[in-house]
């Protein structure tokens, strides 16, 4: 739920003439928390940017710890495109990512793995 800026009016449970209530408070605060975590999700990060899908091949290759839930995501939304790939992630941090290859290393400094 997006965030919006409280009414002017008073309100049993919003911004008083006095102030704020703590209800309100919290629950202004919330939403601007949620919505916070919601924009930085990787997964819909990368479908906000994704470009056309392409006529042929798409080799995907990433790194980090987000490369996973992006990958993930890539792979679900282009379900109909030739796709296949590797991403790389911290140990501990791999899960599937459907048709892309997960590979986890050691962070920040790489090891033989």
């Amino acid at each position: 739920m997006p965030w919006s800026r409280p009414s002017k009016a008073p309100m049993s449970d919003g911004p008083s003439p006095g102030g704020w209530t703590d209800t309100a408070a919290r629950a202004a605060l919330r939403q601007i928390f949620d919505a916070a975590v919601a924009s930085a999700d990787p997964g819909a990060a990368v479908l906000r940017h994704l470009p056309e899908k392409p006529s042929g091949r798409c080799v995907v290759v990433g790194a980090g710890k987000a490369s996973v839930a992006m990958a993930a995501a890539l792979d679900t939304a282009w379900s109909d495109v030739d796709l296949s790939g590797v991403v790389v992630t911290r140990h501990g941090q791999g899960t599937p990512a459907g048709r892309i290859e997960v590979l986890e290393a050691s962070h920040p400094t790489p090891d033989h793995e």
